[in-house]
């Protein structure tokens, strides 16, 4: 991605990025009114900023970390106060199914690890959204998050774990439940 001013007017960035960063938001509030309103924040943000951009990085990274903060900040600002996510964030864990019964027992499950990633400390929490909701690359978020790899590196397998121990403890090793976490390795 190349320079903001030279080679995309900010309609067209808002266009490319709305979606990424709607996603973004939501899988740390858990809740559409306020990831759209968290999205739009991060565009005024971005727009407001744009002349603060170096070019020592991309503009990806650098848009990232922004989307990241602003995030971060609305959930201090909340007391970090969890809310029960959506139908609709569930589904997008979860593979269709044939079978309507099957499919929200997965749905359900997938739901219940969504709130429990947005518990778990945020330096596990911001690599686990990071890598597996917007799917980046461990380059990509060392970079955004500001981080040596290595520690990308071992944040994610740690914050796995967590996750992995928190669903056995609350779920009592449910199978779908343990697969479901077991998926969210690579």
């Amino acid at each position: 991605m190349e320079d903001l001013e030279a080679s995309l007017d900010f309609d067209t960035f808002v266009s490319e990025f709305q979606h990424t960063f709607y996603n973004l938001a939501y899988s740390y509030v858990q809740n559409e009114a306020d990831a759209e309103d968290l999205c739009q924040e991060i565009f005024l943000k971005l727009y407001m900023k744009q002349t603060q951009f170096r070019h020592q990085c991309q503009l990806s990274t650098w848009s990232y970390r922004i989307a990241v903060n602003t995030c971060l900040d609305f959930l201090r600002k909340q007391k970090r106060r969890p809310q029960r996510a959506e139908l609709d964030a569930a589904r997008a864990l979860s593979p269709p199914s044939q079978e309507p019964e099957s499919r929200l027992v997965r749905e359900d499950t997938a739901s219940h690890v969504r709130r429990l990633v947005t518990q778990l400390p945020a330096k596990y929490r911001d690599v686990i959204i990071l890598y597996h909701f917007l799917q980046l690359s461990y380059e990509e978020i060392a970079k955004a998050l500001e981080l040596p790899l290595r520690t990308v590196e071992t944040r994610l397998y740690r914050g796995r774990n967590k996750l992995k121990e928190q669903m056995i403890r609350e779920m009592g090793g449910d199978d779908l439940a343990v697969q479901q976490v077991q998926n969210l390795n690579p």
